[in-house]
């Protein structure tokens, strides 16, 4: 939230993101890791732990007055107190906490400590919190808001100096919806007539601030395991120097972020700890061998990795012959890859090193499952979970990377705006489970008509955006034609009716006059306006153009 009024001005609502110290060994396998959140955030935290694969986690709160001084004394004996006496928390506070509230020795040394600047980064992507700070939005999210008229109360407002601050302070109100609260919504509403602020509402979900705690989660997992290794050292002084050996490659194994890195480095250690001359990684998911690959090459096909998992018999340690072995690594008792193990430098060695490969495949499997869900996220926070095209955030990120080539070789590049005409009708008309099968069906439309270069990503609402690089005026035009003419073409049906849809759109491409992304954007903008003016369903240029 952003102030111009001499009242303090309320910053954030809690959590994440740098890290200031680490967990203390783990001292059995049953304890948990307790997330320690601002009350604000408690429902979308419980959300995503539940939903998710965390039996290991449980969720606490604390509670945070935003916008009202901080006492570091009472804060710290507040937290430590909703941390509990033992145990191991994961601490996540923002700016509205005075950074020397963790340094009066009241936190516990168990705690964890991660700090953000501002909460509503967690929630959505950098580059829209500053698109909308800069625009002069006061942001909200569903925890603040369901209590917005104590929160007032306790800052000393009423209804007229409520009115005055946010005049000053806000050009209208913005609610990050993360789906949690029905009833933001109607809150948002009350609370925008209350102190006459124009309010929107951008439904971000929970899939950034998932990704945020499912890596906090697998860290703290991954380190979990290190130290039950360690302590595994310990008690076994003849495996002490392989112990130490493996602590070394978790640490790599933690930062992991795509299962092809996973399989690489899980290779290379098993080639260091045994000299095999050949040695094959198979990836499963669902049963089913997806990739194989080999050290030294060539891989073997995928069909002949498939029998290992078809013939149960294959996978037993003295199937891999006199020369070898097989491995499975699992997660959670779900098969996710096979290591076959050939001859072996010392095969009369064969039995051990077996044994001590199965005593670190499940932290293989731990590396793989981490890898596979983080790619996922990866997916997830980039992409629009409707349509499947880029959301409005990485569509800004990747259209500014291309404006920047272009501008910097003199090269053509073209933008796109395209609009639904009568969108609002439809859905007033046939519902929104109409109108969101209409925006998968558009979209559809437009990337099949695209190249594997070009970029398309929603906009917001009924609106996309595409980026062609490389494209100059005459090009640009035929491929938005091709596109209006596509969608124009959609046979689509809501119960006995035909349903008919047809689309608007901007045409702008890069000139020497146009020096921003966003003037580009401007440019497609204002022809989408004409084209509507127009008449709707045609395709208009910027004049310029």
């Amino acid at each position: 939230m952003r102030s111009s009024s001499p009242y303090r001005k309320p910053y954030g609502h809690g959590v994440i993101i740098r890290s200031v110290s680490r967990f203390p060994p783990m001292p059995t396998e049953t304890q948990k890791l307790r997330i320690l959140v601002c009350g604000h955030f408690l429902r979308e935290t419980r959300a995503i732990v539940t939903s998710g694969d965390f039996p290991d986690v449980e969720v606490r709160s604390y509670a945070l007055d935003c916008g009202h001084p901080q006492l570091s004394e009472s804060v710290s004996a507040r937290i430590a107190k909703a941390g509990g006496s033992s145990g191991e928390v994961v601490l996540m506070v923002a700016g509205c906490l005075p950074g020397t509230f963790d340094t009066q020795g009241r936190i516990p040394a168990f705690f964890r400590i991660h700090r953000v600047e501002q909460c509503f980064t967690l929630l959505a992507d950098s580059c829209l919190i500053d698109e909308l700070m800069l625009e002069g939005a006061y942001i909200l999210t569903p925890g603040w808001l369901s209590g917005w008229r104590s929160r007032l109360s306790r800052w000393g407002f009423d209804q007229a100096t409520a009115r005055t601050f946010f005049a000053e302070s806000a050009k209208r109100l913005v609610l990050l919806d993360t789906g949690v609260d029905n009833r933001s919504a109607d809150a948002l509403e009350e609370f925008s007539e209350y102190i006459e602020r124009p309010h929107q509402t951008i439904t971000v979900g929970l899939d950034h601030y998932r990704m945020v705690l499912t890596r906090i989660i697998q860290d703290w997992r991954l380190e979990k395991m290190s130290h039950a290794l360690e302590a595994s050292a310990v008690l076994t002084s003849r495996k002490q120097a392989d112990e130490a050996m493996f602590l070394d490659v978790l640490t790599g194994l933690t930062h992991l972020s795509t299962e092809s890195e996973a399989a690489d480095r899980i290779l290379g250690l098993f080639d260091m700890l045994f000299a095999p001359r050949r040695m094959v990684y198979a990836s499963v998911q669902d049963g089913h061998v997806t990739d194989c690959r080999a050290q030294p090459l060539p891989a073997p096909e995928i069909l002949e990795c498939q029998d290992w998992i078809d013939s149960p018999k294959e996978l037993d340690q003295d199937s891999g012959g006199r020369q070898g072995f097989f491995l499975r690594f699992t997660f959670h008792d779900e098969l996710l890859g096979l290591l076959k193990v050939d001859e072996l430098a010392f095969p009369e060695r064969r039995i051990e090193y077996y044994n001590l490969a199965a005593s670190i495949a499940q932290v293989c499997g731990l590396a793989i499952s981490n890898a596979r869900m983080y790619q996922n996220l990866q997916h997830q926070a980039i992409t629009d979970s409707l349509t499947g095209l880029f959301n409005r955030g990485y569509l800004f990120e990747r259209a500014a990377q291309e404006f920047e080539r272009a501008n910097r070789y003199d090269h053509f590049l073209a933008a796109l705006m395209i609009d639904i005409d009568f969108f609002k009708n439809i859905n007033d008309t046939y519902g929104h489970h109409v109108g969101d099968e209409v925006l998968i069906e558009v979209a559809h439309c437009i990337r099949d008509e695209l190249r594997a270069i070009d970029i398309c990503g929603r906009y917001g609402g009924e609106e996309f955006v595409v980026i062609l690089p490389e494209t100059g005026s005459e090009m640009t035009l035929q491929v938005a034609e091709r596109i209006r003419l596509k969608i124009e073409g959609l046979d689509l049906a809501s119960g006995n009716r035909q349903l008919k849809v047809t689309v608007s759109i901007g045409v702008a491409v890069m000139d020497g006059d146009c020096h921003s992304l966003e003037a580009l954007l401007q440019r497609s903008d204002r022809a989408l306006y004409a084209a509507k003016e127009s008449g709707r369903n045609r395709v208009s240029a910027w004049p310029g153009n």
